[in-house]
C-alpha cells in the first residue's frame, strides 16, 4: 500500500515538472507566438508515466481560438516532447494529449452568478425595507448589549424566587 503512495507522489511531481517545462518552452523557445500566451494549468500523468495529459487556458478564446491553439500545439508536440525528455532525465518521455481547460471560466461564470444572486438578495431586502448586512452587524451588537442586561435580569429574577 505505501507502494501505491509513493508512486502516486512520483506522478504528482513528474506531472508539475512536466507543466514547468511545457510552460518555460512554450513562452521562450516555441516560434508560433500564439503560443505564447497560453497558461499549462495541470499536467496529468497516466500510471505508467506513458501519457501526460496537458491541461492549457487563453483568456478570452472563442471556440475557433481554442481549434486554432490546439492544432498548434499539435504541430509544436514533438518539439515539447523532445524538450521534456532532455530537462527531466526519466526513463520514459510521456505521450502528450492536449485539452482545453475549462474548469477556469466555469468557476468565473459560478462567481458571477453568486455576485449576480447577492446583488438581487440586497435588492430584495431593500425593496422589502430589511436591514442590510451592514445593518444585521449593527443588530449583532445590540444583542451582545442586550445578553448583559439578561444577566442582571437573571439575578432579579432570582431575588424573586427567594420570596
Amino acid at each position: 500500500m505505501a507502494k501505491a503512495q509513493g508512486s502516486g507522489t512520483r506522478k504528482d511531481r513528474l506531472g508539475s515538472q512536466i507543466r514547468e517545462v511545457i510552460a518555460q518552452v512554450l513562452l521562450f523557445e516555441v516560434k508560433d507566438p500564439a503560443l505564447h500566451m497560453l497558461n499549462v494549468t495541470d499536467v496529468e500523468l497516466t500510471g505508467d508515466l506513458g501519457l501526460a495529459k496537458v491541461y492549457f487556458y487563453s483568456h478570452g478564446a472563442d471556440e475557433r481560438a481554442r481549434e486554432r491553439l490546439l492544432r498548434s500545439l499539435e504541430r509544436a508536440k514533438g518539439f515539447l516532447r523532445r524538450r521534456i525528455g532532455q530537462e527531466i532525465h526519466a526513463r520514459v518521455t510521456p505521450e502528450l494529449t492536449f485539452y482545453y481547460d475549462e474548469s477556469i471560466e466555469r468557476g468565473a461564470s459560478i462567481e458571477e452568478a453568486i455576485r449576480r444572486a447577492r446583488a438581487q438578495d440586497a435588492q430584495l431586502a431593500e425593496e422589502l425595507g430589511s436591514p442590510s448586512e451592514e445593518g444585521s452587524d449593527e443588530s449583532l451588537d445590540d444583542s451582545s448589549d442586550d445578553s448583559s442586561d439578561d444577566s442582571s435580569d437573571d439575578s432579579s429574577d432570582d431575588s424573586s424566587d427567594e420570596e
